[in-house]
């Protein structure tokens, strides 16, 4: 009898076990899914500080992102409808790219200057086909998703050739173009008034901005905001 209790003594403190883990489950599914998109970005973001590249010993560069930043997530459906139809501030990136780490701050702190209500934000991290070398030529690995390659057709005419380097760092031509990490692109009315890729001709990968690499990423972005804001008609009109 007393053996009879302890087995059911434990399956009821096994199922309560269950019932609470799954209960703290939800809870933070829950709370990660109610976090507004500026408290997802600066945790996607964040997540990386102090930790390293896959096999590697380098460090993400570390970044602190404002809670009340202006990043809002975007898929690439939604992206294209703004590139044809609106006027919007995107930013296409990813967390762990070292040149996005850069510049974030950087375009959120202007685009606050100017009373931008939100930067769209588009994860290409695994929307991008793949190559490698394979006997000495580029060799597509895996395609790109439908509507990356939408976009491209949209930006292809600012868009750069693509090209991948070997272990010795030779490079091959892939024959394609390439939406690079960090892009940043200001639209009016479906119009494209500004586009800039990566950060400044000087800029160290993994390595934060200067002063003057930062002012004059800042000048850039200004120019593109005011090109976004402008009152001048457009090819759909005034």
């Amino acid at each position: 009898m007393e053996k009879n209790q302890k087995i059911l003594l434990g399956i009821i403190a096994f199922i309560f076990a269950v019932v609470i883990g799954i209960g703290v489950y939800l809870f933070i599914e829950r709370d990660d899914k109610s976090l507004s998109d500026a408290a997802k970005f600066k945790k996607e973001y964040e997540s990386l500080n102090g930790k390293t590249y896959e096999g590697t010993d380098i460090e993400y560069l570390e970044v602190k992102v404002d809670k009340d930043n202006l990043f809002k997530y975007a898929s690439e459906e939604e992206a294209l409808k703004l590139l044809k139809n609106d006027t919007a501030l995107i930013y296409f990136g990813f967390a762990p790219c070292p040149y996005c780490r850069s510049m974030i701050n950087i375009l959120n702190d202007v685009a606050k200057e100017n009373e931008i209500k939100n930067i769209y934000y588009v994860d290409i991290l695994n929307s991008r086909d793949t190559y490698e070398v394979i006997n000495g030529q580029a060799v597509k690995i895996s395609s790109g998703t439908e509507n990356y390659y939408k976009i491209l057709d949209i930006l292809k005419k600012y868009l750069t050739d693509y090209e991948i380097s070997d272990k010795d760092g030779k490079s091959y031509p892939t024959g394609v173009k390439r939406l690079y990490a960090p892009t940043v692109v200001a639209v009016k009315d479906g119009q494209i008034v500004g586009f800039h890729e990566v950060t400044v001709d000087t800029a160290v990968k993994g390595k934060h901005l200067t002063k003057e690499e930062a002012s004059q990423l800042k000048d850039i972005y200004q120019t593109m905001i005011d090109e976004m804001n402008s009152d001048m008609c457009t090819s759909k009109g005034c």
